[in-house]
């Protein structure tokens, strides 16, 4: 089987092969569609974008991992404001949740008789609500894992193209609809 070069890539892109070394340095000096398209016939021939000894990395990338139920920076500075942030994002959600079902009310409206209403994330709180929300969950775990493999494999050049990833969310039936 022929070695598949960028040369190769850019005929059949119709583009030369600078601008698929541009594409693989995700420039912002050629079009979107361009990148994509370069991008998805390299995939397609299943090439691997070499990585050059001694190219300076700019730019500074973090990785936070959590076990839990304990963060293992819960004692840093950054641990803290975090944990913080967390509970915010729950907190906000929780209370959207309650004004939304409080202006139903004030509507005159009975949920589910007259309206459904369905939360995003699966909060803790909804099953406390009244009546419990029905949510989807968002698997989150996963999220956390498949950034951290693209992220590796981003950093160390290792048969990384951009991509779009979907999971599949989780309907949580209770009983708001």
């Amino acid at each position: 089987m022929m070695k598949v070069t960028m040369k190769e890539i850019a005929r059949q892109a119709g583009v030369s092969p600078s601008t698929v070394s541009l594409a693989f340095q995700n420039s912002s000096q050629i079009p979107v569609e361009a990148k994509h398209k370069i991008l998805k016939i390299a995939s397609e021939l299943n090439y691997v974008y070499p990585r050059k000894v001694g190219r300076k990395v700019h730019g500074v990338i973090s990785l936070i991992i959590e076990q839990l139920p304990i963060p293992a920076i819960s004692d840093s500075f950054c641990g803290e404001i975090i944990q913080g942030m967390e509970v915010a994002v729950r907190e906000y959600g929780y209370h959207l949740s309650l004004h939304t079902l409080q202006a139903i009310r004030e509507a005159n409206l009975r949920v589910p008789e007259d309206i459904s209403l369905i939360g995003f994330d699966d909060i803790v709180e909804a099953v406390y609500l009244n009546p419990p929300l029905t949510t989807v969950r968002v698997p989150k775990k996963e999220m956390g894992e498949i950034a951290v493999i693209k992220l590796l494999s981003a950093i160390n050049r290792e048969n990384y193209y951009p991509s779009k990833t979907v999971l599949y969310t989780e309907l949580v039936e209770r009983d708001s609809c």
